[in-house]
């Protein structure tokens, strides 16, 4: 059971930062007067449990205060009354007593060696705790302490400080970043400032160094506490090397400080508060043994406590902790600003919280640099932030008195907007009977989008691939556009990349509006769908060409000999450019909102499941017909094919973004998977020796890890092309810049797998079909790579009307249908040879499936090119 104090009647003394209020205040604290601050005579209402006997309304009036020496009360009774910053809720009525005040005092002057020669620019209102604190200090010592009339000014201190009207400073990090950005005001008497006290926010290390350098002769400390718990350490920033400067200090006196078990800072000492103000009076706010649980973060190294930001402010995005102090501190860093943004959570269905990032809208911010800025940020503290980081304008930043951010209130906001968006969200309007207004586009296009990207906050102002856009989801959107109508032409402005508001805005100038240039998203996408696109064709040519040759007056085994080195790269080829589709669209999909992914997985295992069971049907159908006789379990013969490969690819799409999260290190993680799957590869095929299973499950086991389309090789493959993409993704706004580099690095692996297989006795093996080895897989990667960088210059310059664009669109139409196309391109051959088992001339039943096959096709491929 707690004991409750019971104070009497106490003074309220109204907020004024003037000579009049300091002067009024000291002498409560002589007369061990209890007194409260308040900031307006509203404020009156929190002590309607306690009787305020008088109020002093203090003088104006600011400038010097030239002090007698001081002695402080050190008694356990209560001094004031003084409230909580408040950023979360009501602030509350903190109790102070004499022996916290003058402990606090002591330990500063003693930290600083104060003497009575300070003559003090306080840049922070008197009336406020901190200015409050630097009065009592320059008070205890008999010193001199100035009070600026127009508020904490750069020029003003530089003068004074040159004219030796000062020589000391207290400000917050916020105040001093100004000072930091302007050194040149204090290049010639910097030395001057003998001492600086800095309050409790975050400063980091570099600004620290770069205050001590601007100020060498000062005696620079910094302090953490908190209202109930003041100047808890102090930070020597003068003394203080290295690591040590990102810490809040140490300890001094009979202060102590701990990290609870639950990662928050717990202190204790004299300087600790009495309790907080409550309808039964004053409550206690430490434990039995005096320790007071703070809600701040924090850890203890060597004996410096570090400060790691509030509990409830704190961020868990995915599992990655964030603290919203240090990611303000960045942007304010990286934009070379000081004001006007502010980070808080907000809730995140998917990772638990989201980031939001609120930015006072009159200051000018570039919202596209502020996006980018702080994706970056965020991806260097290893979260992959997509769409769970939101943008917020705003008025002004909703501050405490002390001028902290309340985070609360901002998250509060946003949810507010959110929930009234969600009820004015458009909804799908699919009959022929809608109006044809630029309202109804723009609401067709945001259902649309909302739909397929299973993103309930599309921007009109974000274009589909920054969104997240890939093959599959464009085919999806186009075919949800046809059917509400939406024109040929609106359709391929969505796919070159503009946004919905440009699209709008093109309908109201009445279609006069160009198509724009190819943006660089548009350029990447149409690059790995063309080089896609190109492989699947090789894939048909391989399977399809052997037939042809055998039809004609030429030597079918010679050329196929010498085309083997080609032919040799339709599965290697083909795994590497999924991979680059996993890469680029895959993981920046999941990295943004993986609900859209599974959704897309869920869609690639109905079509390959679909393919698997054809083709075994076809193969089982064979197999009866033509009464062959297995040496094989009739499981593994029906099931397995490079199809059963790319059903556990899909599903391992999830594993593999979780080993590649970290975005800043995809391509070389990627890089490091592939040879840990290709050495694996490698060990099995020396160490264990392959066996028949009459079971047809182990058969199938034993074939995904030995065969031609194991598990190991083929995803070592797969992630080379991994790497590409996500390359492609890190370099995706200078992609034009990198063209020449990707043939040049391509022709050079080519190179290199040519040497290493006559090195390794393997160069016979180019002009077979075997299983190729992992340097020959290196050479494919290189082909892939220079026909990257050549679809790339290509895109780059040609015209939008050409018949090179023609030829771009007929193949990135194949790349997006590339799925679909293998699957069914894999049913052609065992049909042809059911037909010819059925007695069928083989001439017609291989015109008859090819031409089906190509037919089909052929008209998808066409409506796909709506796109372009």
């Amino acid at each position: 059971m707690k004991n409750h104090q019971h104070p009497e009647a106490v003074v309220a003394v109204l907020a004024t930062n003037s000579i009049g209020f300091v002067e009024e205040v000291l002498a409560l604290y002589q007369s061990q007067t209890p007194f409260v601050i308040l900031r307006h005579q509203d404020q009156r209402s929190t002590f309607d449990h306690i009787q305020i006997e008088r109020t002093i309304e203090p003088n104006p009036g600011t400038g010097w205060i030239h002090h007698t020496k001081t002695t402080f009360s050190d008694t356990d009774s209560l001094a004031q009354f003084t409230f909580s910053s408040g950023t979360e809720g009501r602030p509350k009525a903190i109790a102070l007593s004499h022996r916290a005040l003058a402990d606090v005092v002591a330990r500063v002057n003693d930290a600083m060696e104060l003497d009575k020669s300070v003559k003090e620019y306080i840049g922070i209102p008197t009336s406020y705790s901190f200015g409050l604190a630097r009065v009592r200090a320059c008070a205890a010592v008999g010193g001199s302490c100035y009070i600026p009339a127009n508020g904490f000014d750069p020029i003003e201190i530089a003068e004074m400080l040159k004219d030796d009207e000062i020589n000391a400073l207290s400000a917050v990090p916020t105040l001093l970043r100004t000072l930091l950005g302007f050194p040149e005001l204090f290049a010639d008497h910097g030395a001057k400032l003998r001492w600086i006290e800095i309050g409790s926010q975050y400063m980091s290390r570099d600004e620290k160094e770069q205050l001590r350098a601007l100020f060498p002769s000062a005696q620079i400390i910094q302090h953490y506490g908190l209202t109930e718990a003041s100047r808890s350490t102090f930070l020597d920033i003068t003394h203080t090397q290295g690591e040590a400067l990102e810490s809040v200090g140490k300890t001094t006196g009979e202060t102590d400080a701990r990290i609870g078990n639950d990662g928050r800072i717990q202190v204790r000492g004299p300087h600790t508060a009495m309790g907080v103000l409550t309808p039964y009076g004053i409550e206690p706010i430490t434990d039995d043994e005096g320790w007071l649980q703070t809600n701040d973060l924090g850890e203890l190294r060597d004996g410096y406590l570090y400060y790691k930001g509030r509990a409830d402010d704190l961020i868990n995005c995915g599992g990655i902790k964030l603290s919203p102090e240090t990611i303000e501190h960045k942007l304010y860093e990286q934009l070379q600003i000081s004001e006007g943004i502010a980070i808080a959570r907000v809730p995140d269905k998917n990772r638990g919280d989201g980031v939001l990032l609120s930015y006072v809208q009159t200051n000018g911010f570039d919202q596209i640099r502020l996006k980018k800025t702080a994706s970056e940020i965020l991806e260097h503290a290893g979260l992959s932030v997509g769409k769970a980081l939101h943008l917020m304008p705003v008025d002004a930043l909703p501050t405490t008195g002390s001028g902290k951010v309340q985070r609360s209130k901002l998250t509060e906001l946003f949810e507010n907007q959110r929930a009234q968006k969600k009820t004015t969200q458009p909804t799908a309007l699919t009959d022929s009977a809608s109006s044809n207004s630029n309202d109804d586009l723009e609401s067709k296009l945001v259902s649309a989008w909302s739909s397929v990207l299973e993103d309930d906050e599309v921007s009109l102002h974000t274009s589909f691939y920054e969104h997240g856009g890939d093959s599959l989801s464009s085919i999806a959107l186009m075919l949800s556009l046809e059917r509400m109508h939406i024109d040929r032409a609106t359709i391929a402005r969505i796919f070159d990349g503009e946004t919905i508001a440009q699209i709008v805005a093109s309908q109201d100038a009445e279609h006069t509006a160009a198509r724009i240039p190819r943006t660089n998203e548009r350029i990447a996408s149409d690059t790995i769908n063309s080089v896609r696109g190109i492989l699947v064709l090789l894939l048909i040519w391989i399977h399809f060409s052997p037939g042809l040759w055998e039809r004609l007056p030429v030597s079918s085994d010679r050329i196929n000999t010498l085309l083997n080195p080609i032919n040799r790269m339709g599965t290697p080829g083909f795994a590497i450019v999924f991979g680059l589709g996993v890469g680029y669209f895959f993981m920046h999909q999941m990295d943004q909102k993986s609900s859209g992914v599974f959704k897309r997985i869920r869609l690639a295992t109905i079509m390959i499941l679909t393919g698997m069971v054809a083709l075994g049907a076809f193969k089982f159908a064979h197999i009866k017909i033509t009464k062959t006789e297995l040496a094989v379990p009739m499981m593994s013969v029906l099931l397995y094919s490079v199809l059963l490969y790319y059903l556990l690819a899909v599903w391992s799409i999830p594993l593999w973004h979780r080993l590649l999260r970290s975005t800043k290190h995809r391509v070389a993680s990627s890089l490091i998977i592939a040879a840990l799957c290709f050495a694996v590869h490698l060990a099995l095929a020396r160490l264990v020796d392959h066996q028949t299973y009459k079971n047809g499950f182990a058969e199938l086991v034993s074939l995904m890890l030995f065969a031609k389309y194991n598990y190991f090789l083929m995803t070592g493959t797969v992630m080379l092309g991994v790497a590409a993409g996500a390359l492609f993704r890190q370099t995706v706004h200078s992609i034009k810049e990198h063209a020449g580099k990707y043939i040049a690095f391509g022709l050079g692996l080519i190179v290199l797998s040519v040497v290493a297989t006559f090195i390794s006795g393997h160069a016979q093996g180019w002009l077979t079909l075997g299983t190729p080895t992992v340097t020959m897989i290196i050479g494919y990667y290189g082909v892939i790579l220079v026909l990257l960088g050549i679809m790339i210059l290509l895109l780059e310059k040609s015209s939008r009307d050409g018949l090179v664009s023609i030829g771009i669109a007929i193949l990135a139409a194949c790349g997006i249908l590339s799925l679909p196309m293998f699957i069914s391109h894999e049913l052609v051959l065992p049909s042809i040879d059911i037909l010819k088992s059925l007695g069928a001339p083989s001439s017609l039943a291989l015109l008859g499936c090819l031409g089906l096959f190509f037919i089909v096709a052929a008209y998808f491929i066409r409506r796909v090119m709506r796109i372009y």
